[in-house]
């Protein structure tokens, strides 16, 4: 499963790649690239909290807690929330491995060096890999 970051979609857009491969993003990394660009998104990037058989209640939860405790996250600087999201759908893909959403593994695409340090420490036991833009595109 591929998921993408704002940065990723950023770089894409940035550099007029057209990518049609299925790739999953949050509503909050949506929102904020839709507002950032001014454009909508392709039907490629699918949001993950859409899928039927997403565990939203785990999703939640996850949520919360990243709130709490990822670093990089300001209310008051409005920025971060994308990074949250992610984390915790990455949380939930891996609690929920059951998922129908093609879980194993899990790449991510960012070039924020933040989220990168925080993911690769957090799920250091997971099969989760974080790679850069111009490394996957």
């Amino acid at each position: 499963m591929t998921i993408i970051d704002n940065t990723g979609l950023i770089y894409l857009e940035s550099n007029k790649i057209n990518y049609s491969e299925d790739c999953f993003i949050t509503p909050e990394v949506r929102e904020e690239f839709e507002v950032k660009a001014l454009m909508n998104l392709s039907s490629n990037f699918i949001d993950a909290t859409s899928k039927e058989d997403f565990d939203l209640k785990n999703y939640l939860e996850s949520f919360k807690f990243f709130l709490n405790t990822y670093p990089h996250f300001s209310l008051s600087k409005q920025r971060g929330l994308g990074d949250v999201s992610l984390l915790a759908l990455v949380k939930t893909l891996i609690n929920n491995e059951q998922l129908s959403l093609g879980i194993d593994p899990i790449v991510v695409i960012s070039d924020d060096r933040n989220l990168t340090i925080f993911l690769n420490t957090t799920f250091k036991d997971y099969n989760v890999t974080v790679i850069t833009s111009t490394n996957f595109f």
